[in-house]
């Protein structure tokens, strides 16, 4: 059969919210749509992971546009075991029903018929954009303004103002690409907060058969996916690092809890 006989039944009203929800949560509900009722079934187990493979979506943000699914009741979610009794996927059923009261209360006009459909669809954007802002807040403002002031030192920005309005504005819109990279820039921007905090900081490092280096917390740096903690003696100038995966293991090592 040639490819371009194979369809997936798509109900028009799906497709009517793409002016409505975000892009990725648009992407995550049409891949939904299409295991359920393009194959003409009620619901069908899908893992977070085959939704960001199959969507493009990464799975922080697939966790997300699922909520808002869940919240506006466009999706129903149905939590399985398996025979042995461990986890099992999630199971997916779509409410049209949910879709189709959404989009029309979006779409029509704001008549004394249709006040109240009106009002529904405020309701729904509403929801909509208070997820997308508590979204953006769960980076500190503080956080976003040290990402900017990185971006501006290390960027040819003509108009630094223009760019911060733009950059703030991308992350508040949950820009998958500003978000992904803001992600790989926290690590570092964490790292060099924490060693201001306690940089020069005397210490003892383990090095083998019960042998210690004393010396001064000389660096703390994000590198391969790993915390890398350098110690140098002042006075031989012998320097040793350490790995470790988690900020709060470094803060337990100083303060000889680890």
């Amino acid at each position: 059969m040639d490819v371009l006989d194979k369809y997936t039944k798509v109900p028009n009203t799906v497709i009517e919210t793409m002016s409505i929800l975000s892009g990725s949560t648009f992407k995550v509900l049409l891949w939904i749509v299409r295991q359920t009722v393009g194959y003409g079934k009620k619901s069908d187990g899908i893992s977070i992971s085959q939704l960001s493979k199959r969507t493009g979506v990464s799975q922080r943000h697939v966790h997300r546009s699922i909520n808002e699914l869940k919240e506006l009741k466009i999706i129903k979610i149905t939590h399985t075991t398996s025979k042995h009794g461990g986890s099992s996927y999630n199971r997916y059923s779509i409410n049209l029903k949910a879709i189709n009261t959404l989009v029309t209360s979006c779409h029509r006009g704001s008549d004394t018929m249709t006040q109240g459909l009106v009002t529904s669809c405020h309701t729904q954007k509403t929801i909509i954009q208070k997820k997308r802002e508590k979204d953006f807040f769960s980076f500190s403002e503080k956080t976003i303004e040290a990402y900017i002031n990185y971006l501006l030192n290390t960027e040819n920005v003509k108009n630094k103002v223009a760019y911060s309005v733009k950059i703030k504005k991308q992350i508040r819109a949950n820009d998958f690409a500003t978000l992904e990279a803001l992600q790989k820039w926290l690590p570092v921007y964490k790292a060099e907060t924490f060693y201001k905090r306690y940089k020069q900081q005397l210490l003892d490092m383990p090095i083998k058969d019960g042998e210690t280096l004393k010396g001064e917390l000389s660096s703390i740096e994000f590198k391969d996916q790993a915390y890398i903690v350098r110690i140098c003696d002042p006075e031989t100038y012998k320097s040793h690092s350490i790995k470790f995966n988690q900020l709060e293991e470094i803060e337990l090592f100083i303060k000889g809890e680890k």
